[in-house]
């Protein structure tokens, strides 16, 4: 049992501090938790099924008590002293809790919001004495718990899961509290007899009699489930809801989601206007498709679901919509033009979101009907809080052939002040729901009407694994329409603030939106080269947009990449090459076959390159002192690209390869990869390196980090200590994506060619070989 002052301990940044044995636990906690393929459960709930239990070292759990946000409390067995807690849907329910009993303690992997908090162990008290006691009349059957009110969070995290387990022969039963998007059974494949419903509420009351519990749980929207779900959301629509498919299927609209609480703009109606305006303008025979917030499937059949909230909601938002189309009163056949609906089965809302060539949306729930069930590209608005996570990368990760949705600039997004009685809970502030306003109308009604009208025609599906092979071969040609000739006169603040949003859309559309002219010189240099690989192709492109004449690669091994540099003058720094240097070197080409400390010691006051490649040792401690010390070997317009910055899993996140490869075959995986603790750096640059910035490529291809000197804006240090960069975990890095400052290749490497060619390249070179 736990008493009500049981502290708890947050132990992202400090596991190596523990006593041994917790420390031990939370180490097994981790691995159990590791995800993988990001389909199929995470390990411990794979275990768990099969097996009645799993095991954490020299403990095995097996008995469980469960409360209403499936969040699972297991006793281990071995000691009456610790007990582990499985939470947080949206990661998949990994092991994130471990309450030591003796010490009155409970240490949090997790998010201090969305990991173990006081109000959930306060959840779990009153059940504590199930794990203790006889239960009357107990069912040792495993119970599977899944269900949420929020369809985007079980096709995200909960439905490959479960048709995952299907396939598994041994006896477990679901419990569903809601099945927002259809009968699981029918998007399982598991027989009815398996499936029962209960409400949220009602969960509890199965620890009376029920002993096993496990939430599964990944995260990923798969390909095959979106192609699944589009087939039987418009064979519902189709009987359900024809009017609005047939409208969408005829007249192929512009999606615009309406929102009338929280996490919008409070001057929706006259910006939603302006934009009407602006593309009916160019585009007459437009149509529009005003779509608020959708019920879930099962809404009329669970009792979970506040009836009065979502009338409410569903009247706000038709009342939004309505108000648009009155402001636009003077447009004539408006009405015909114009389907305004809320209240749609979500089954319905997504059958016709098939057909629209594009979206503009708030971002979150409405966006995700469209964006993780169709390959549709979308324009969406958010508060600056969220614009400055850099979120579209995420957004389009999570789902297997996503396409990146292009965010409003800041340019066009303020704050607004809101009359609180009480400051914003630390969930309100997480949820990030804050308000904001539209600025600039006229110029963002512009830019978005620009965008629909690029994005008329529909994205073709991928042939390949990455945005780039599916645009080959796609002409790229200047904007010849009406609206185009009078964007190229657009403000200049509309040009700055939307640079980066253009590369985007270039990446998606096949040319730049608001850039008549050719693309910058050397942004393709390396595209049609043959047998490149990814770190080459990056290299190239950056090499040829700034003229670089000198390259330095630390780590060369068999030279994939090194041989593949078009640079005039080249060094290569291994200590263990796997050729023979001498064949291979020239005048041009120096090879030291040396530790990288080594060579910086004889050579740093020599050179000075343009280009550099750090790809040695994957260790935090190694890969900042080749940092270090290559600052110094470049002037302020080179560039430094770092490889294995983003760990696989977290067994490619340990810093031993041997260790990496071991524990992941230990937990049912296979392969050698290993990216080690190289993700630490990142850190300690955004932390401690502020006249240093950085973006990190994510895309097919290992993730790499492109540094370079500029000053950036000022920043709040996430960390603000060496030690705790140092002790940071796979899991850390998880909750701190963001930090990463991700992008798609070629949106990157654009950004930093436009940044560098600014400035005159700095004098210093590297000097002759004698």
């Amino acid at each position: 049992m736990f008493c009500n002052d049981l502290s708890i301990i947050q132990v992202q940044q400090s596991i190596s501090g523990l006593p041994p044995k917790v420390k031990k636990l939370c180490e097994a906690m981790t691995a159990r938790s590791a995800i993988g393929n990001r389909k199929d459960p995470l390990p411990y709930q794979t275990e768990y099924i099969c097996n009645g239990a799993f095991n954490l070292g020299c403990y095995t759990a097996r008995e469980a008590i469960v409360v209403d946000d499936k969040s699972v409390l297991y006793r281990l067995e071995g000691s009456d002293n610790y007990a582990v807690i499985a939470t947080n849907l949206s990661l998949g329910f990994p092991l994130t809790g471990l309450i030591d009993i003796d010490s009155q303690c409970c240490f949090n992997l997790g998010d201090p919001v969305w990991g173990v908090n006081r109000q959930l162990l306060e959840k779990f008290r009153p059940h504590m004495h199930n794990l203790y006691e006889p239960r009357a009349a107990a069912n040792n059957v495993v119970t599977v718990l899944t269900g949420d009110s929020n369809f985007a969070h079980f096709i995200w995290n909960q439905l490959s899961a479960l048709r995952s387990i299907g396939a598994q022969s041994k006896d477990f039963v679901v419990v569903a509290t809601h099945e927002p998007i259809g009968k699981i059974s029918t998007l399982t494949g598991l027989s009815t007899d398996r499936i029962s419903t209960v409400r949220d509420i009602e969960l509890e009351k199965l620890n009376q009699t029920h002993t096993r519990f496990v939430a599964v749980g990944n995260t990923l929207v798969t390909s095959e489930i979106r192609a699944e779900l589009e087939t039987l959301c418009e064979e519902f629509a189709e009987r359900n809801d024809p009017t609005a498919l047939a409208f969408c299927k005829a007249r192929r609209p512009y999606a615009v989601s309406l929102r009338s609480r929280n996490r919008t703009a409070t001057n929706f109606v006259p910006a939603v206007v302006g934009i009407v305006r602006e593309v009916l303008r160019a585009l007459p025979d437009a149509s529009f498709f005003f779509d608020g917030h959708s019920l879930p499937a099962d809404f009329l059949e669970n009792a979970s679901y506040s009836r009065d909230e979502y009338r409410r909601l569903v009247e706000g938002d038709l009342a939004l919509g309505r108000s648009i189309v009155d402001a636009l009163s003077d447009v004539p056949r408006i009405e015909e033009k114009i389907l305004v609906t809320a209240g749609l089965d979500i089954r319905s809302s997504v059958a016709c979101g098939r057909y629209v060539p594009a979206y503009f949306s708030h971002h979150g729930t409405v966006q995700h009907k469209l964006g993780w069930f169709h390959r549709v590209p979308g324009l969406v608005h958010s508060n600056p809080r969220t614009l400055a996570l850099n979120p579209a990368p995420w957004v389009a990760s999570q789902v297997e052939d996503g396409v990146p949705p292009v965010y409003i600039p800041e340019d066009f997004i303020e704050d607004v002040s809101e009359t609180r009685e009480s400051p914003p809970s630390e969930l309100e502030r997480a949820l990030l729901h804050e308000n904001y306003n539209f600025r600039k109308l006229d110029e963002l009604a512009v830019f978005a009407a620009a965008y629909f009208e690029r994005m008329r025609e529909p994205l073709p599906e991928p042939r390949g694994s990455t945005e780039r092979e599916m645009q080959k071969g796609k002409p790229k040609s200047s904007l010849a329409t009406p609206l185009g000739r009078k964007l190229n006169g657009a403000a200049v603040s509309i040009r700055r603030a939307t640079r980066p949003l253009r590369r985007s859309i270039q990446r998606l559309a096949g040319r730049d939106l608001l850039n008549t002219g050719p693309a910058p010189h050397g942004v393709e240099s390396g595209e049609n080269m043959p047998n490149l690989t990814h770190t080459a192709r990056r290299l190239n492109t950056l090499a040829s947009g700034l003229k670089a004449t000198t390259y330095l690669e630390v780590g060369v091994e068999r030279g994939e990449t090194f041989f593949r540099v078009n640079v005039e003058r080249k060094t290569g720094v291994d200590p263990n090459f796997r050729f023979d240097p001498k064949e291979f070197a020239e005048k041009s080409i120096d090879f030291f076959p040396v530790i990288s400390d080594e060579f910086f010691s004889m050579e740093g006051d020599k050179r000075v390159y343009d280009l550099v490649f750090l790809d040695g040792l994957h260790t935090y401690e190694q890969t900042l002192r080749d940092l270090m010390s290559v600052l110094t070997m470049t002037h302020t317009n080179s560039v430094i690209l770092i490889d294995d910055v983003l760990p696989s899993d977290v067994f490619s996140s340990l810093r031993d390869h041997g260790e990496a490869i071991k524990f992941r075959e230990m937990n049912g995986g296979s392969g050698p990869a290993w990216h080690g603790d190289v993700f630490k750096v990142i850190a300690f640059i955004h932390d401690f390196m502020p006249t240093l910035s950085f973006k990190t490529i994510v895309e097919a291809g290992n993730a790499q980090t492109v540094v370079w000197k500029r000053i950036r804006a000022p920043v709040t240090p996430r960390f603000n200590s060496t030690e705790t960069i140092s002790r940071l975990t796979f899991f850390d890095l998880m909750n701190n994506f963001d930090l990463l400052s991700v992008g798609p290749e070629e949106l990157v490497l654009e950004t930093v060619i436009a940044e560098l060619k600014t400035l005159k390249k700095a004098t210093r070179r590297l000097p002759q070989p004698s």
